[in-house]
């Protein structure tokens, strides 16, 4: 076992995910304190109180990660890019309904959930949890995406796809924030979410394709 190589190797892996994790923490937090800006810290309270709810099914996500990440690492290593493709395309068919339920779910009572669980000072905010809510759909198509193209050995791609998000934040959210307040955070919250998980589907089905061509 060679200490240093390995180690070496963890770095120049790691790097990667360093810099997409802090592109994603750049995207993911910036709204709260853009709304707190542009209209104050009650508005801010009353999107931090939807987006939370809406976070509430981040364990979802950790769990499906790690049941999902040794079985696509081992399919890559033992069947190959095309049989690891299949079994993230049913990942991927596996966790949409449950996001679409979810959305579903916030468009018909979310703000009827944000006033039982904060109180009767927050109500009026169904439209925002509702486009916060819309998040969901990318973030869940993503999860087997990402862990396709990290057993690909492809971790440069993660920074690429939430610098998509982050640009998308200060591009697009930062003026719909300025503008629409919690309605435009949340829709520019949902929009980043969904720019930078098309662009790793487009980065996704580019490596697939390359593997197969070897």
């Amino acid at each position: 076992m060679n200490v240093l190589k390995d180690t070496k190797d963890n770095i120049l892996y790691g790097r990667w995910l360093l810099m997409g994790s802090a592109c994603h923490l750049g995207s993911l937090y910036a709204y709260p304190w853009l709304v707190y800006f542009a209209s104050g810290k009650a508005e801010a309270g009353a999107f931090a109180a939807c987006y939370s709810l809406v976070n509430l099914l981040n364990p979802l996500i950790l769990g499906f990660n790690n049941y999902f990440r040794p079985k696509i690492m081992e399919t890559r290593i033992k069947e190959g890019v095309a049989a690891m493709d299949r079994l993230v395309r049913r990942a991927c068919l596996l966790l949409l309904p449950v996001a679409g339920l979810f959305v579903l779910a916030m468009f018909i009572g979310g703000g009827l959930l944000v006033r039982i669980v904060y109180g009767e000072s927050f109500t009026g905010l169904g439209t925002v949890i509702a486009l916060v809510s819309l998040s969901v759909v990318p973030v869940f198509l993503g999860a087997p995406l990402q862990l396709g193209t990290l057993a690909m050995n492809r971790p440069q791609i993660n920074p690429k796809f939430h610098a998509v998000s982050l640009a998308i934040t200060i591009l697009i959210g930062t003026p719909l924030t300025f503008t629409f307040g919690n309605a435009g955070a949340a829709a520019g919250y949902a929009l980043a979410a969904t720019g930078g998980s098309a662009t790793l589907l487009w980065l996704y089905r580019r490596e697939v394709r390359k593997n197969q061509e070897i």
